[in-house]
């Protein structure tokens, strides 16, 4: 590189390019220039990109928080971090020194992570790793990887986090023999069924322990009645009057009308309407729920002219291929005589209302009904 200054022409011989520039001509003259991503005189070039980037065509680079995917890459000439290393606040670090690596691997933030022996649980909340080193499996639950997530599942026949399992309650006499006394909603598993569902435990009633189906008050006359139908299913189907308290587990309640009860046969299979108030529980839980041991039935009621209830010492309905039939009431009690049609089909799930003359499901020997309140429920005798 020569320049001229007073006349005078001086050389300098040494003048070579850095390793990151070019010898180009620009602006009429040649000399070195540093590449991009570089910056300097052209003889010394110093990277622009921080420590542990690269400068060139970026197809892709990852982070810390999102280890899997690649993030902010513009696709041209560029500063970036190669493999290897991932893009963590400011910074390009290396696997290893990202916040939430553990074991070999980066945990996405939010991601729970569990090793092999089931002994530490860490979870990445905001890129920052946080471990339980207490984390262990219940005696009743064992160490697996379900669908890629290794943790504590509970072994069959127990429900829980992994963590504490156990049996869950088949009806609403293993809630009360648990120790637990107040009316309210209880979430158990029968016998065979699929999953634990929610029920409603009358304690109050005749000794307690009731599951209810269902509930109804306040009803125009023969509204009531519509609930009481919706209980058959098939031929010899269910019979219009359940009302199931044991330690009771309510399946049926109508209290104000407000819930339709003119419902498909779908409906009062899986059931419908709100736990706590109107409901139906659904005729396949009500099938599980009978199979699995001996049941009986009450139905509470409020009339006009006062309170009434009606008991059967047994009941048990068929499965959805008999169309839910009754198929063993046993004796029964009561403080007011009725009349219960067993009879059901697809086409008429609210059964057939004693062939067709038109009458209710569910009628008075005495006198035309008002019916305020419905409550039927099941409690276990053995």
């Amino acid at each position: 590189m020569c320049s001229c200054s007073n006349g005078q022409l001086t050389c300098d011989n040494s003048y070579r390019c850095d390793v990151n520039a070019v010898c180009e001509r620009r602006s009429d003259y040649h000399q070195c220039y540093c590449n991009a991503g570089f910056s300097g005189n052209g003889v010394t070039c110093r990277s622009t990109c921080r420590p542990n980037e690269v400068y060139g065509t970026c197809t892709c680079q990852k982070s810390c928080a999102n280890p899997t995917d690649c993030v902010s890459c513009t696709g041209g000439q560029e500063c970036f971090c190669p493999n290897g290393f991932y893009v963590q606040g400011g910074d390009c670090v290396r696997q290893q020194d990202c916040r939430c690596f553990i074991d070999g691997i980066i945990l996405p933030g939010g991601d729970t992570y569990v090793n092999s022996g089931c002994t530490r649980r860490c979870t990445c909340t905001n890129n920052r790793l946080s471990c339980d080193n207490n984390y262990r499996c219940s005696s009743n639950a064992a160490c697996r990887v379900r669908n890629s997530v290794r943790q504590c599942y509970c072994n069959s026949g127990y429900e829980g986090d992994g963590r504490t399992c156990a049996r869950p309650y088949t009806d609403c006499n293993d809630v009360r023999n648990a120790g637990n006394t107040r009316s309210d909603v209880y979430s158990i598993r029968p016998a065979g069924y699929g999953s634990s569902f929610d029920v409603f435990c009358n304690m109050d009633i005749d000794g307690g322990g009731w599951t209810k189906n269902g509930l109804r008050s306040a009803m125009r006359p023969n509204v009531a009645v519509t609930m009481v139908r919706t209980l058959s299913k098939g031929e010899g189907g269910i019979f219009y009057y359940l009302s199931f308290t044991f330690c009771r587990l309510v399946f049926q309640r109508r209290t104000n009308g407000a819930t339709d009860f003119y419902r498909d046969w779908a409906s009062y299979k899986n059931g419908f309407g709100n736990i706590r108030q109107e409901f139906w529980l659904g005729n396949e839980k009500l099938y599980y729920l009978t199979q699995q041991a001996t049941y009986e039935y009450r139905m509470d009621f409020v009339h006009s002219s006062g309170s009434y209830h009606h008991k059967y010492s047994r009941f048990r309905i068929n499965n959805e291929s008999n169309k839910y039939r009754v198929t063993d009431v046993g004796s029964w009690s009561r403080t007011r005589e009725g009349r219960r049609h067993l009879r059901c089909s697809y086409a008429n799930p609210n059964g057939d209302y004693n062939g067709s003359n038109g009458k209710s499901i569910f009628d008075w020997y005495y006198d035309d009904c008002h019916i305020t309140y419905t409550e039927m429920k099941i409690r276990r005798t053995s």
